[in-house]
């Protein structure tokens, strides 16, 4: 068990008596009491409270034991975790000296099984990460500069100055268009798998002419296999580091996802009005650094519940997503490097 205050981290050693476990447990529990704050509900700064196993036997005659003393089970280890890392989070994001571009991806990151992927280790696989693509995910993850990525003052295509860390190649930059198609694929096929999976009937992938009269083409037609209805899915990766944007995304969890979201139904709007089947547009959306819209969150949670291990499955699914989505993340930097170098993609990794 860990104690922290006060910026030091104790490591508590488990006691051999009854006595060592209360003072351990105490110590504890006042640690977590000192990184919450005032926002914090009453109800987990209850939770947080630990007397002693004593008091909370002699509690039962009289006054009302913590609640953290009645049962040590992961719940309540799961409640106060959340908590402190919502602290930290808070904290973080809310520093005054941090800039737009690092406050946007620190958002980005944190939104539901954004870190699923950082669980895995690095495989030959191709369903997970290799070591090239975990060092290249973690570095872009953290805002720091990529091993073997040109500095260009001015980029002949963008006529955009380009920079170690790639936000400007990465994100922006036409030469890594093909890419970003390659990453969007591969996505939207892992959709489709799941679909499948789930059940869902009548799936088209990229069908033709599906709008009479318009050339616009989604990613994926489904009909859900209980409810019955269909399903109009567009999937697209959008970066909060959108110059246009980026001082809104840097304070406003989910911002890029929620404008690329309104940007498809305005896309779909008038095929959508003239087309007289029973349709449900779904704008599938996630951010660069993982953070999933709340149109496709609301759409995998609709598209599971007739499944009784339903939760399993959500959060496979997200972590099969962020991870896809961190391979093409890597493979942006891995295609940028090969451009710049034009030597083997390996070789970068020899200065770690």
């Amino acid at each position: 068990m860990l104690g922290a205050g006060q910026g030091r981290v104790r490591h508590l050693t488990v006691g051999r008596t009854t006595e060592d476990l209360n003072l351990q447990l105490v110590a504890a529990s006042q640690a977590v009491q000192r990184r919450l704050s005032a926002s914090t509900s009453p109800r987990i700064k209850r939770l947080a409270e630990w007397s002693s196993l004593s008091d909370s036997a002699a509690g039962s005659a009289g006054a009302e034991a913590p609640a953290s003393s009645l049962a040590l089970d992961g719940s309540i280890q799961k409640t106060l975790s959340r908590e402190c890392h919502r602290q930290a989070y808070e904290e973080l994001t809310s520093e005054v000296t941090l800039s737009d571009l690092d406050r946007a991806r620190i958002r980005s990151a944190a939104g539901s099984g954004c870190g699923v992927w950082l669980r895995d280790f690095p495989n030959r696989s191709p369903n997970k990460l290799s070591r090239a693509e975990m060092i290249w995910s973690i570095r872009m993850l953290l805002g720091l500069p990529l091993p073997g990525l040109d500095r260009a003052f001015r980029c002949t295509v963008c006529e955009q100055e380009h920079d170690v860390r790639g936000i400007q190649r990465l994100h922006h930059c036409r030469t890594s268009s093909g890419m970003r198609t390659r990453r969007h694929d591969e996505l939207k096929e892992e959709v489709n798998r799941w679909l499948n999976l789930w059940s869902f009937t009548e799936i088209y992938v990229e069908p033709q002419g599906f709008f009479a009269g318009s050339g616009i083409r989604p990613d994926i037609v489904a009909r859900h296999p209980t409810s019955g209805r269909m399903y109009v899915i567009d999937v697209m990766v959008t970066s909060p580091l959108q110059r246009h944007m980026v001082h809104h995304t840097s304070w406003n969890n989910g911002l890029a996802a929620q404008r690329a979201e309104q940007g498809k139904k305005q896309h779909y709007a008038e095929v959508m009005r003239a087309d007289e089947r029973d349709m449900i547009l779904v704008p599938l959306v996630l951010e660069t650094y993982g953070r999933l819209g709340k149109e496709g969150a609301e759409f995998l949670k609709a598209a599971t519940n007739h499944l009784h291990d339903r939760e399993e499955h959500l959060y496979e699914v997200k972590a099969q997503l962020n991870r896809i989505l961190w391979q093409g993340n890597a493979q942006l930097v891995r295609h940028a490097i090969e451009k710049d170098r034009a030597e083997d993609w390996i070789f970068p990794l020899a200065s770690f």
